[in-house]
C-alpha cells in the first residue's frame, strides 16, 4: 500500500471516530452507523496487520488507535491457521516494541495492545511453548531495565496473560475446544504459573525493602494487583467435576486450593508476612486490595497442606500476623470476609490448639470487631457493613453450634450490642425514626433479620442467665415506663425486645418438631438446684397472687410478661387508648413459637424435664387450662377489636390455630366458652369486618379443633350444621361478590384442615359448593378476586381431600372439575386481553388451574383408599381432557412467565410418566410436542428442563412414539454437546436419550453421522467416533429395560466429557 493510501485510509478511519465519539447533537443516527461500518468493514479486512502498523505509528486519534488494537487481535485469531511463524513473531516484537517506545500511550490503548499480545501467546501455547517462554524473558528484561514505564507495562502483560490462561468468562473467545483451553491451562499452571508468583512475590519484597518512593509505589501497586489475580486463580483439580466440563464460567469466589506441589510457596511464613507489611505502607485503596489478597491466603485447604501440624503452624502464623493490623483492618467491612473464611475453612478445633495469646487476641479483636460493626450498620444503614456484620455473626454461631468454648462476656457482649442497636437512646443507639412511610413490600423485621436473630440467640445460650437476665429488666423497665423516650421509640423497643426474646426461647424450625433448646431446659433445672428460682414462687406469679419477682424463673417470667403486654395492647384499644400493632403482632409470634415448643410438650422427647416447666406448662398441669383460656380470650377479643389491623389479627389467629392443631391443646381449647363464641359468629357469617386469610385461619381452627372433639355433640352438631347452611347461599344468583368471597375463604380453611379422621365430613361440607362451582364462574366471570378463591378452593381439594375419597366421591370431584374446566373455555372463548392487567388476570388463572390438575394426578400415586387390583383410575384421563380444554388458550408468551411454565411442564412429565399412551392418543398431542420443544430451547430454567426432558423419556417409551419424536434427539444432543449446559442434569439427560434411540436407532445414527462430519481435523473425526462406538457398540441391542439404561448411563457421563471437551469453542 502506497503512502497516499495509508494517509487516506487514516483520514478515512479518523473521520469515522470523530463522528462514533461526537455528541449526539452533532451527529445523526444514520451518520454514527456509516461511521461504525467503517470500521466493521476494516476489521474484516485479510492481512490488516501492515496497515495497523502503519497507522498505530501515525495516527493521533485515540479512538483509532484502540481500534488498530481490537483489529490486530480479531484478524489474528481469525487467520491463526494461515499465518506464518515469522509474521506471529513480528506481530509480537512490534506490539512490545510499540508499547514500551511510547510511554504517552493512552492506558487504555496500551491496555488493549497488550491484550492482543497475550491472546497471541496463548493461541500459540497450543502449538508451542515457544511464545511463552520468549514472552517471559521479555517481562523478565522489562522489571530489570529500572525504569518505572517498562515495568509498569510487563505488570499490565502479565496481568493479561494471566487473565487469557485463567480460561474464564474474562478470557478471550480464542476458537478453541474446551479440551484445547483446558489443556493450555493446565500447562500454564505446571510449567509458568509458580514461577510468575514467585516473581512478583519477590519483586514487591526488594520494593519494602527498597526507600519509599512514588515510582515504588506505583509499580508495588501494580504487582499488587497482578498477586491479587493469583491469589484468585481457580486451580484445575485433579478429576475435573461434572461442572468444569465444557464451563468457561469460573467461580464466582474460589477459595485457595492449589496443589501439594504449592506446599513451599504458601506455607512459606513471609507471603503473608509481604501481604501485612504492605497493608500497613499502602493508602486506603490499595488497603483494599491487601485485604482481598488475605481474604484468598483464609481460605486455603487442599492438598497444599502435608499434615495436620502445618495446618496448625499456617493458622497461627496467620492469626499473629493479622493481629499486627486487627486495630485498622477491622474498621474495614470487607476484613469480615478473612475471618469467615478462617473460620470456615480451617477445622474449630486447631483454633482450641493455637497459642493461648493468639487465641485470645483474636477472639478479643473478633467482639470488638463485630460490636463496632452491628452499630455502624445501624447508624449508616449500609448494606456493606450489615453483610459483613452477618459474616461475623455467621462465624460466631459455627463456634457456639460445635460447642467450641467461648468466652462467655464475648457472647454476651455481642448480644448486648446487638440489642442496645435496635433500642432507643440513652441506653441504645438507634437511629431517630424519621417520618418516610414504610413502604408495605418493605420486609418485616422478622424476616429481614431472621439470620442474625438466629446467630445471636445462639451466642445468648452460651451465656444464658446473664443474657435472659437483661432482657427482662429492659422488658420490664420499658413496661414501666421509667426510661424518658417518646411513645414511638417505646413501642419500637418493645417491638425488639419481644422479638429477641422470640429467637432467644425458641428455635425457628420448619418441617420439625419443635424442642425447647437443650441450654434452655439446662438453665430451668439448675436454677430450681441452685435455689435461685423456685416452683411455688413462680406458680403464684403467674396466677397473678403474687407480684414479687423474687425466685421467679427467668423464663417463665418472660413469657407471663410477654403476654400481658398483648393483654394491654387489647385494652388499650378497648378504653380508646394509643397501642402499638406492631407490637402486638410480635407478641403474637412470640406466643406462637413459644405454644409450639412449650404448652403441653411431648415429654418423650426430653430426657429430663424441668419441674417448673412441668408444673405450670405440662400436659398434665392446672394452670395449663388457664392459660389456654386466656390465649383463647386474647384470639377472640383480637377478632371482635383488630379487624382493621390484618397482621396483628393474622398473628393472633395463627395463635388460634396452633392452639387447635395437637390433640392435648384442642381439647383445653373447647373447654373455652369464647371459643364457642367465634364458632357461633362464623357459623352465622359475622365475619363482614375481617380480612379474607382471618377467616380462613378461623374455621381452619375451628375444624382442627372440632375433629379432636369428643364432649357435647349435639352442641357441636348445631354450630357445624348452621355453618353448613349458610354456605348454601352459595347457590343464589343474587349472592353479593364480597359475601361470596367470604364463604370461599371460609370453605378454603375448611379444607386445609382435612386430616384422615374428618375427611368424610369435611368433602360432605364443601361438596354443594363444589358442585356449584361452574354457575359461580359463569356468574362472577369478571370479578378475578372471585375466581382465584374459587380456584384455590378446587385445588385445596385435590390437594388435602382427594387421596382420602372412595371411587364414588373422587368421581363426584372429576365432574364438577371437568364442568368448571369447560365453563372457563366457554367464558373465555373468543376474550382478547387488551392490557398488562388482563394478561395477568388470565395467567394466575391458567396457573391455578394447571395447579388444580396437577394435585389430581397425585391421587394415583397416593391413594389411602383401599381399591381392588384391577380397578383402572380415571384421573389420567380426566386430567388429560382437563389439558385438552385449557391448552387452546396458552400461548409461547404466557409460558414465559415462570409460575405458569413451571405448574404447565410439571404436569406434562406427571402425565407422560402415568400414561404415555394416553397422551400419545391426545388431539392435543402436537401443542405438547412444540411445547416441549420450546421448553428445551429457551430461557425458562433449569427445572423446566428437567421437567421437558423426563416427559420426553417417558414418551419415547411407546413404540408408536418413535417417529413423532425424532426431533427432540438433535435438539438435546446439541444441546449436551454444544452449548452451555446445567450438569447436574447428565442422569436425566442420559436417560431420556437412551430411551429416544431405544424407539429410533436409525435417527440417532444418521446426527452421529452429522455430529462427526462437522469436525475439519481427521484426528477430532476419529476420536468423535471412537466416543459414540463407546457409547453404542454397533452389536448393542438397545431394549429399553434398566440393564441396559444403566450401563447407558455409567457411559453417558465419560461420552460427555470427552465429545464436550472436543466441541465446546471458545
Amino acid at each position: 500500500m502506497n503512502e497516499e493510501s495509508i494517509k487516506g485510509v487514516i483520514e478515512r478511519l479518523e473521520s469515522a471516530g470523530h463522528c462514533i465519539m461526537a455528541s449526539p447533537a452533532l451527529v445523526t443516527t444514520e451518520q454514527r452507523q456509516q461511521a461504525d461500518q467503517v470500521f466493521i468493514e476494516f476489521k474484516r479486512s485479510k492481512f490488516p496487520y501492515e496497515i495497523c502498523q502503519q497507522i498505530l505509528q501515525r495516527s493521533s486519534s485515540t479512538f483509532v488507535l484502540f481500534q488498530m488494537g481490537s483489529t490486530i487481535k480479531e484478524a489474528t485469531l481469525r487467520e491463526w491457521c494461515i499465518l506464518k511463524k515469522d509474521l506471529i513473531d513480528n506481530l509480537r516484537k512490534f506490539i512490545l516494541e510499540y508499547v514500551t517506545s511510547n510511554p504517552s500511550l493512552i492506558l487504555c490503548v496500551r491496555e488493549e495492545l497488550l491484550d492482543a499480545l497475550a491472546v497471541i501467546i496463548k493461541r500459540g501455547s497450543v502449538e508451542s511453548n515457544s511464545l511463552l517462554q520468549q514472552i517471559f524473558l521479555d517481562i523478565n528484561n522489562l522489571f530489570q531495565s529500572n525504569q518505572l514505564y517498562y515495568q509498569l507495562v510487563a505488570c499490565s502483560l502479565l496481568k493479561a496473560i494471566l487473565i487469557e490462561f485463567s480460561s474464564t468468562s474474562r478470557s478471550s473467545a480464542v476458537g478453541l475446544s474446551w479440551e484445547m483451553h483446558n489443556c493450555c491451562k493446565m500447562q500454564f499452571e505446571r510449567e509458568h504459573l509458580k514461577e510468575i508468583f514467585l516473581l512478583v512475590s519477590n519483586l514487591l519484597i526488594q520494593i519494602l525493602q527498597s526507600p519509599q518512593s512514588s515510582e515504588n509505589f506505583q509499580i508495588s501497586e501494580k504487582l499488587l494487583s497482578v498477586l491479587e489475580i493469583l491469589l484468585n486463580w481457580e486451580f484445575l483439580p485433579v478429576d475435573l467435576s461434572r461442572r468444569h466440563i465444557g464451563c468457561f464460567k469460573g467461580s464466582p469466589n474460589p477459595s485457595l486450593k492449589p496443589p501439594a506441589c504449592w506446599k513451599n510457596v504458601f506455607l512459606n511464613p513471609d507471603l503473608i508476612t509481604l501481604v501485612v507489611k504492605l497493608y500497613s505502607l499502602f493508602t486506603e485503596e490499595l488497603k483494599e486490595s491487601c485485604i482481598r489478597c488475605l481474604i484468598q491466603l483464609a481460605s486455603l485447604n487442599g492438598n497444599v497442606f502435608p499434615d495436620f501440624d502445618s495446618k496448625i503452624r499456617y493458622l497461627n502464623h496467620f492469626i499473629n500476623s493479622i493481629l499486627q493490623i486487627f486495630k485498622d483492618a477491622s474498621t474495614r467491612p470487607s476484613f469480615a470476609h478473612v475471618i469467615s473464611n478462617l473460620i470456615i475453612f480451617f477445622p474449630l478445633m486447631l483454633f482450641g490448639q493455637l497459642d493461648t495469646s493468639c487465641r485470645e487476641s483474636l477472639f478479643n479483636g473478633m467482639t470488638e470487631m463485630t460490636v463496632t460493626l452491628g452499630k455502624e450498620a445501624e447508624l449508616e444503614n449500609s448494606d456493606e457493613k450489615q453483610d459483613a456484620y452477618r459474616r461475623l455473626l455467621d462465624a460466631w454461631s459455627r463456634l457456639a453450634i460445635e460447642d467450641f468454648p467461648l468466652s462467655p462476656n464475648h457472647c454476651s457482649n455481642i448480644f448486648e450490642s446487638f440489642l442496645y442497636c435496635h433500642l432507643a437512646p440513652p441506653l441504645g443507639c438507634r437511629p431517630v425514626a424519621n417520618d418516610e412511610v414504610i413502604l408495605e413490600e418493605d420486609e418485616e423485621d422478622k424476616d429481614k433479620f431472621k439470620d442474625e436473630l438466629c446467630s445471636i440467640a445462639t451466642l445468648a445460650r452460651v451465656n444464658l442467665s446473664h443474657c435472659l437476665s437483661l432482657v427482662n429488666d429492659l422488658l420490664i423497665d420499658r413496661l414501666s415506663g421509667k426510661t424518658p423516650i417518646s411513645l414511638a421509640e417505646l413501642y419500637e423497643d418493645l417491638h425488639w425486645i419481644v422479638l429477641v426474646a422470640a429467637a432467644l426461647l425458641t428455635d425457628d424450625v420448619i418441617g420439625e418438631t419443635p424442642l425447647i433448646p437443650s441450654q434452655i431446659m439446662q438453665h430451668a433445672i439448675d436454677e430450681i438446684k441452685s435455689g435461685k428460682s423456685n416452683v411455688n414462687a413462680t406458680i403464684s406469679f403467674v396466677q397473678g397472687t403474687s407480684t414479687t419477682l423474687e425466685s421467679v424463673d427467668g423464663i417463665v417470667l418472660l413469657v407471663v410478661k410477654i403476654q400481658r403486654l398483648l393483654e394491654m395492647c387489647l385494652e388499650a384499644t378497648c378504653n380508646n387508648m394509643d397501642w402499638s400493632p406492631q407490637v402486638a403482632a410480635t407478641c403474637g409470634l412470640f406466643l406462637q413459637r413459644w405454644v409450639r415448643t412449650y404448652l403441653l410438650p411431648n415429654e418423650d422427647n426430653y430426657t429430663e424435664m424441668s419441674p417448673t416447666f412441668n408444673t405450670i406448662w405440662g400436659c398434665d398441669a392446672p394452670i395449663s387450662k388457664v392459660i389456654v383460656a386466656q390465649l383463647v380470650d386474647i384470639c377472640t377479643k383480637a377478632v371482635q377489636m383488630w379487624s382493621g389491623e390484618e397482621q396483628t389479627l393474622i398473628e393472633c389467629l395463627h395463635l388460634l390455630v396452633i392452639l387447635a392443631e395437637r390433640h392435648q391443646r384442642a381439647v383445653l381449647l373447647l373447654e373455652s366458652e369464647g371459643f364457642w363464641s367465634l364458632i357461633e359468629r362464623l357459623a352465622s357469617l359475622q365475619v363482614a369486618s375481617l380480612p379474607s386469610q382471618g377467616v380462613r385461619l378461623i374455621c381452619k381452627a375451628i375444624v382442627y379443633a372440632g375433629t379432636s372433639h369428643s364432649g357435647n355433640t349435639s352442641r357441636w352438631t348445631m354450630y357445624f350444621e348452621n355453618l353448613r347452611n349458610s354456605t348454601l347461599i352459595l347457590r343464589n344468583d343474587t349472592i353479593r361478590k364480597q359475601e361470596l368471597n367470604k364463604i370461599l375463604e371460609l370453605l378454603c380453611g375448611v379444607v386445609e384442615a382435612t386430616t384422615a379422621q374428618n375427611f368424610r365430613d369435611l368433602f360432605n361440607f364443601v361438596n354443594p359448593a363444589m358442585e356449584a362451582g361452574h354457575l359461580i364462574l359463569n356468574n362472577f366471570k369478571d370479578s378475578p378476586d372471585v375466581l382465584e378463591n374459587l380456584f384455590e378452593f378446587y385445588s385445596l381439594i385435590a390437594n388435602r381431600q382427594l387421596c382420602y375419597l372412595s371411587i364414588d366421591y373422587s368421581k363426584k370431584f372429576y365432574e364438577c372439575i371437568t364442568k368448571l374446566l369447560e365453563m372457563y373455555s366457554k367464558v373465555n372463548n373468543g376474550k382478547i386481553r387488551l392490557t398488562k392487567t388482563t394478561e395477568e388476570e388470565q395467567l394466575l388463572d391458567l396457573s391455578l388451574l394447571m395447579e388444580i390438575l396437577t394435585h389430581m394426578l397425585s391421587k394415583d400415586f397416593m391413594d389411602f383408599f383401599p381399591s381392588s387390583d384391577d380397578y383402572k383410575s380415571p384421573t389420567t384421563g380426566v386430567v388429560l381432557r382437563g389439558l385438552e380444554i385449557i391448552m387452546p388458550m396458552m400461548n409461547e408468551n404466557l409460558l414465559s412467565f415462570p409460575r405458569l411454565s413451571s405448574q404447565y411442564f410439571k404436569l406434562i412429565a406427571y402425565l407422560s410418566e402415568m400414561d404415555a399412551k394416553l397422551m400419545l392418543t391426545s388431539p392435543s398431542l402436537q401443542n405438547v410436542l412444540d411445547s416441549l420443544q420450546l421448553g428445551l430451547s429457551s430461557t425458562l430454567g433449569t427445572d423446566v428442563l428437567k421437567l421437558c426432558l423426563e416427559a420426553i423419556a417417558s414418551l419415547a417409551t411407546v413404540e408408536i412414539s418413535s417417529y413423532r419424536l425424532e426431533p427432540f434427539m438433535g435438539t438435546i444432543l446439541q444441546m449436551v454437546l454444544l452449548e452451555p449446559f446445567e450438569m447436574d442434569l447428565l442422569d436425566t439427560v442420559a436417560d431420556t436419550i437412551f430411551s429416544l434411540i431405544s424407539s429410533n436407532v436409525n435417527t440417532y445414527k444418521t446426527l452421529v453421522r452429522q455430529i462427526v462430519e462437522t469436525q475439519k481435523e481427521e484426528e477430532a473425526r476419529n476420536r468423535l467416533i471412537c466416543a459414540f462406538d463407546e457409547l453404542t457398540p454397533n452389536d448393542e441391542y438397545f431394549t429399553n429395560n434398566r440393564k441396559n439404561k444403566t450401563r447407558f448411563t455409567d457411559k453417558f457421563e465419560e461420552f460427555v466429557t470427552n465429545a464436550r471437551a472436543m466441541l465446546c469453542i471458545h
